[in-house]
This record gives structure tokens, C-alpha cells and sequence, in this order.
């Protein structure tokens, strides 16, 4: 069962990050910071108080596969905070690597034992992303799991990958961003998951899209764009990517190890 992710969290921290974030650069990019936090503030306030009527439930909705509204203001409440955690876990050189794994715990629906996260990970929400024992994620990934994102047990991944649950319409017209007469925003949006099973090894810079399926054993090699399943024990690669040929005992190195007496 998903667990729900920290949102009580006051408006004035969001706040108080950004500002922190933007003290160097210009005047025109902390105002519009600034204006972006405060509009969501006040749909989250519009929500609570009953100015409008919204979604009941919109983190259901969002992972039910189905159309949702992106622009939600508690889904909106839900990015902030996890950029708040991310830039804390990417950025504060005075955490430890016990406070950097507890601060993934705190977001994540799943960190497991053993689990290594490298430095400039990204994520939407965070608590849609499971990640099982004794996985290493290289530097630089990023996870955009308005659905479910699953990492089995032992599985690699290279540097600067994308796991990216997100479908947009296709029209243009669809796809913009709208406003109602009040200037509350609405995006359309819909996520598919992806699910990795356990010993998988993903090499560098590859884009895993959403709905796809990568079995047990797989390896996909650099650069790929993930858009079909991908068959358990399979080496794959491409753009797209293709199933290129079984992985078997034939692949073993264990001959080569004796050699240089290192089996």
C-alpha cells in the first residue's frame, strides 16, 4: 500500500527554499518562483475552504491509469515537497550517507536495504518509486513516477537515465495548460507504469517509457529508448530498443576469471 507522503508541510518553507535557491540570480526569475508557490498556495486554500470543488482523491486518480488533472494543487503541494527533499539529499554537504538514505526512506514508497542512490536523482512525487535490496542507481537519474515505478532486487542502472511514467495528449490543443475564469489551472495527464525485475542491468543514458516491463536477467544497453517490454535474461538495445539475443552460460566469464586466478 502506497504511504502518504508529507504534505502538511507550511507554504512559508516552500517559500523560504526558493528564496534561498534564487538569491543570486536575477530579480525576474525569483518573482516568477515566487508567484508559481503562491498560486498553489491559494488553489490548496481554495480547496480547503470549498471555494471550489476538485477531485476527491487526485493521487488515485493519477495512478489509476486513467485521464487526471496534473495541475491539481495538492498533486502541485506533492512536487514541492519532493524537490525540497531531492535538493536537500543532492545538495547538503553536511549529511551524512546514513541522513541521505533516511531521507529517501522519508519519500520513497521503497528504499531497500542495501540500495545505493547516486548524487542528482530527480523524482515527481516519490513516493510512487519502489526500489528493492541491493540496487545501485549511478549518478543523475530521474524518476517521473506519477504511476508506479518498481525496481526489483539487484538491479543496475547507469548514469542519467529516465523513467518516465507520463502520457500527454497528442493535440496540441489538449495538451496546453488551461485556466478557468478564476485562474485555476488545469493539465491532462495520464501514467502508465514500469516495472524492472530483479538482476537487471541498464546502461548509461536510457530512457525507459511509460508502461514498459523489463524481466528478470535483461540487460539494455546505453542509449536505448525503452518503448516495448523487454523478455527476462534478454540483451537489448537500440533506438528503439529491440531484443537483440538470449544472455546465457555462454556469456559467463568465469573461464577468463581462472586465467588471471582471480576465480
Amino acid at each position: 500500500m502506497t504511504k502518504s507522503p508529507h504534505i502538511e508541510e507550511p507554504a512559508e518553507r516552500s517559500t523560504e527554499l526558493v528564496e534561498a535557491l534564487v538569491r543570486k540570480p536575477g530579480k525576474r526569475l525569483k518573482t516568477a518562483l515566487f508567484r508559481g508557490l503562491a498560486r498553489s498556495d491559494d488553489l490548496i486554500r481554495r480547496k480547503e475552504t470549498g471555494m471550489r470543488t476538485e477531485t476527491a482523491d487526485p493521487r488515485a486518480q493519477m495512478a489509476s491509469g486513467n485521464w487526471f488533472d496534473a495541475a491539481d494543487a495538492v498533486l502541485e503541494r506533492d512536487r514541492i515537497h519532493a524537490r525540497e527533499v531531492m535538493l536537500r539529499f543532492n545538495a547538503d554537504p553536511a549529511l551524512s550517507a546514513e541522513e541521505r538514505v533516511d531521507l529517501l526512506r522519508g519519500l520513497f514508497g521503497r528504499l531497500g536495504e542495501g540500495t545505493d542512490v547516486s548524487l542528482g536523482a530527480q523524482v515527481d512525487y516519490g513516493y510512487q518509486t519502489f526500489m528493492g535490496r541491493n540496487c545501485f542507481f549511478n549518478f543523475n537519474c530521474t524518476f517521473l513516477d506519477g504511476a508506479r515505478i518498481e525496481f526489483g532486487d539487484d538491479v543496475w542502472v547507469g548514469p542519467g537515465c529516465t523513467f518516465a511514467t507520463p502520457l500527454h495528449p497528442l493535440l496540441a490543443r489538449e495538451r496546453a495548460l488551461r485556466a478557468d475564469a478564476d485562474g485555476t489551472p488545469h493539465l491532462w495527464e495520464r501514467n502508465l507504469p514500469i516495472t524492472v525485475g530483479n538482476d537487471v542491468w541498464i546502461g548509461a543514458n536510457v530512457t525507459v517509457n511509460p508502461g514498459v516491463t523489463i524481466g528478470d536477467g535483461a540487460v539494455v544497453g546505453s542509449g536505448s529508448v525503452v518503448t516495448k517490454d523487454v523478455p527476462p535474461r534478454t540483451l537489448a538495445y537500440g533506438n528503439p530498443c529491440r531484443a537483440v539475443r538470449e544472455i546465457g552460460e555462454g556469456d559467463s566469464i568465469e573461464g577468463a576469471l581462472a586465467e588471471l586466478g582471480l576465480a
